[in-house]
Formats: C-alpha cells, structure tokens, sequence
C-alpha cells in the first residue's frame, strides 16, 4: 500500500531564528573548552557534536546524531560543577531532551510505534526495581546517582525512534554511527602502527601493551562499540541494503573496523563476531545460509592462523592468562553473594566490598592466576553484576529486555519490505547477541549505553516496518495538479 504525504516548502535557514540559540550553545562549548582546558581532540568532538545540535532545530534527527557521536567517543569523560561529578554522556543526554520535547511537540509530538512498549515497560521496571535495591543497601546521593544512568538510558530508548520519521532519519543515523566508528578504527589502526612513525590520535584512552583504544576511552571499550557495527555492515553487504557505490566502500571500512577490533587484544570483542554471524547464519534461508558459512570458515580459519602465528593473548586459556582465570573465581563468588540476598541483591557497586568476605567459601588456589581477585575486582559479567547488585526479579527483568530487543529487530527483518531496514535489522539480531558474548565477560551495562543504543534502533526499526511507503509530492507541484483540474475531474469516469 502507498500513501502520498504533501510536503510543505519551508522556510530559508537564515529565516530561522532558533539558529541564534544554536550559535549561542556553540559559544557556549567553545568557552567551556577553554575553561576547562580540553586537549585538541576533544574538543573537536565538542565541537562537531554542537553544531549537529544546532542541525537539529531544522530537523530533529540531528540531536540523536550529535548524541551518538559522544556514545561512541568520549561519553565517559568525566568533570566537576559544584564539587558534584558529571559525564559528558549525561549531560548531552539532558540538553538533548531538553532541546527535542518542544521541537517534537511542534512536529506532531512523540510517535514510537506499536512495539515501543515491549521495550520501555521493562526497562522502567528494571530500574525502578535498580532503585528499591539501592534504596535498601545504599545511601541516598548514591541512589540519585544511579538514577542518572537510568534517566540516560530511558532518554535514548525514547527519543531515537521518535526522531526517526522515515527511513531518510535512519540512514543518517547509521552513517553518523559508521563514520565515528571508522573514525576510531582508523585512529586505533595507526595507534598500533605507532611504531612506524604514524601520528597517535587518541581521547585518552589507554594504548599500553599493544592495545589499542581508537576515539573511544579504552581498549575494552572498543571491542564493545566495534562487532556492534561490523555485524550490520555485513548484512548490509549481504542483503544488499544498500546502493551499488556504498557496497565498493563499506568492504573497505569492514575490513579496517575488523583489523582494529583485532588489535584491541580484547578477546570477547573478537569471539561476539562468532555467536552474531552464527544467529545470522540460522535466521536466513536459501542461497545466503552458504555465503555465510564461507564467511565463518574464512574469519575464523584467518583468526587462527594469525593468532597462533603471533602467539598473543587471543591464545591463551584461562588457565594461562591471570585476567580471564581471576573472572571464574569472580563468578563464584558472585553467584553465592546473589544467592545470599536473592531479593535486593546487594546494591549497585558493593560487590568489592562484599566478596572479600567470601574468599574462605571459594576456592581460589583451584584456579592459577587467580589470586587477589576478590576484594580487588568487579565480578566482570553483566549478568551476575545484575543478580548480584539488584537481586533476582531485576536479572528477570534484565533478561527480559534482551528477548525484547531481539523480539524487536527480528519483527522488523520478517515484516519491513525495504532492503535497508530488513537488512539493518538483520544485523541487529547478530549485534545484540555480539553484546551479551562481550556483557558475559565484562561489565559494560553501565559503563557505556549500548544497549539501550540497540534498544533505540530496534524500536525505529519496527516503527518504520509498520509504516506503509510514502511518495512525497512538493506543495507546489500538488497545487499545480489541484488547480489544472477540471471541476469535473472528481467524478468517476463512464
């Protein structure tokens, strides 16, 4: 079914005088860096991030972009105002709300779609369950403060898909999120080509021991944003989303994203490519079922023999690397904490505190290397952190949402007649179960938002799959049709 949407001319930009709060916020930025004396780097991303904004008082879309731009960057960039402690992803977040409620309202207010619901309902009861468990084990500033990373994630949940009106917004939004990530594949890349000479970008991230961190705030951190990406390029690819010109370059920032997340050393973020290409390879039927096998065969038969050629850590076993043998001593532990307190878990951040205790209850000499983990380490998985910290109606409740996500985007690929947005939310089932192969191994949830990034797009995927084709027609061009009617034309023929 078609439908025909008549497009109002708008007015000039230099007609709109929003613009002048726009180049007030980018005055604004400019002396906050200097204020705060950013390094270089940053600073251009502030930079880029306010002009998006002041984009997006001609279209909305653009506040999300600017959003996601620091998502991928420097979201974890923390200052003080007052003595109190901020991230730059929290305060985008806010001046992102802030700036699209009035702007959506004047557009028509906000629209998510039938299936919003499946997503939202849930992620308001995890954290108000977050909420009680903190209120019972913590103090009350701490409680507030975990809020904020609930009010960052409803924010995204909310307004990405409610600024994607058509599948124009979601394109952009995907080329926002694809060129930042190249951007920081390639400033890892030449991070670790370092050694000849390359010039070294970097946000601060840590780039010691071989590890490269790209625009992001660290190693880990990029192996988390990376197989996110590298899983929807592909089907892109694969499913052939996009035009003949874009198919010649997305092989190549593919193969510069894939060469980055490898010299992260990070090994989830390398092994999340596996389980993603894997549900992929069962949801497709036919003739693509056997170009993704090829594709399995030759990463993983390529991984192998580079790992065993180099003999770095993507080599080791637990039993090898004190790292990965101090996590099962970790789980242990935090298994038997959950298990403890199977109500209201423990509260957010208290698993350090807590699992000294334990050290008498789990044998720590079984596992070599893995000494002096309690008492010193969080218990790296997402999962058991949830169970731990929040007890055992919120992993419920958390588990909840992924089935949710991957409900949403799986819907979208089925229902969604467009290439692009069956083939973006084919690579969403592969992304979301990339990220659960990295949450097992780390704890991410709320060190960066990408899951509620996921959440975002799975819910505007829906939306636009729900929506039915439309042709716009320009005003002027449908007047000139109105009035070269007869008076006659709106009967029926004979």
């Amino acid at each position: 079914m078609q439908t025909v949407e008549i497009v109002k001319n708008k007015t000039q930009w230099f007609q709109n005088r929003k613009l002048i709060l726009g180049v007030l916020a980018i005055a604004f930025v400019i002396w906050l860096g200097m204020e705060m004396q950013l390094w270089t780097l940053l600073f251009v991303v502030l930079i880029i991030q306010g002009v998006l904004f002041i984009l997006a008082f001609r279209r909305p879309v653009w506040a999300v972009a600017a959003l996601l731009v620091g998502q991928f960057t420097a979201s974890g960039y923390i200052f003080n105002i007052g003595g109190t402690p901020f991230s730059l992803r929290f305060l985008w977040t806010i001046l992102a709300v802030i700036l699209l409620i009035p702007l959506l309202r004047a557009r028509g207010g906000i629209k998510l779609g039938s299936k919003a619901r499946f997503i939202i309902i849930p992620t308001i009861i995890f954290y108000c369950l977050a909420t009680v468990a903190n209120s019972v084990n913590l103090d009350m500033p701490s409680v507030f403060q975990y809020l904020r990373t609930g009010a960052t994630a409803l924010g995204i949940i909310i307004f990405l898909p409610a600024v994607v009106k058509d599948e124009k917004d979601l394109r952009l939004l995907v080329i926002v999120v694809l060129i930042t990530c190249s951007i920081s594949a390639i400033a890892g890349v030449m991070q670790h080509y370092r050694g000849l000479g390359l010039p070294v970008y970097t946000l601060g991230g840590d780039i010691h021991r071989g590890r490269v961190a790209g625009l992001s705030p660290g190693a880990i951190y990029l192996a988390y944003e990376l197989p996110l990406v590298i899983l929807p390029v592909l089907a892109l690819l694969l499913l052939k989303g996009v035009s003949p010109q874009a198919r010649k370059i997305l092989p190549v920032l593919l193969i510069i994203m894939l060469a980055a997340l490898y010299f992260t050393l990070t090994r989830s973020g390398m092994y999340s490519l596996l389980p993603g290409i894997l549900v992929m390879f069962f949801i497709l039927k036919g003739r693509m079922k056997k170009v993704i096998f090829a594709i399995l065969l030759v990463l993983g038969a390529g991984f192998l023999l580079y790992t065993n050629m180099t003999g770095n850590r993507y080599s080791q076993g637990f039993d090898e690397e004190s790292s990965a043998a101090g996590r099962l001593v970790l789980w242990q532990a935090g298994a038997m904490i959950a298990m403890d307190n199977p109500i209201f878990g423990i509260g957010q951040g208290r698993f350090i505190e807590v699992s000294e205790a334990y050290s008498s209850e789990v044998d720590v000499n079984a596992v070599e290397g893995a000494e002096g983990a309690l008492g010193e380490e969080q218990v790296h998985n997402d999962f058991i952190r949830v169970w731990v910290s929040f007890g055992t109606p919120a992993l419920l409740v958390y588990l909840w949402v992924f089935i949710a996500i991957f409900r949403n985007f799986y819907y979208g690929f089925r229902r969604s007649s467009g290439l692009f947005i069956k083939a973006l939310a084919f690579g969403g089932c592969g992304a979301i179960m990339a990220y659960i192969v990295n949450a097992f191994s780390h704890n991410l949830m709320d060190s960066v938002p990408l899951l509620w990034i996921l959440a975002g797009f799975s819910i505007a995927v829906t939306k636009l799959a729900e929506v039915p084709k439309v042709i716009a027609i320009p005003e002027r061009a449908a007047n000139v049709s109105t009035t070269n009617r007869s008076p006659d034309s709106s009967l029926p023929r004979p």
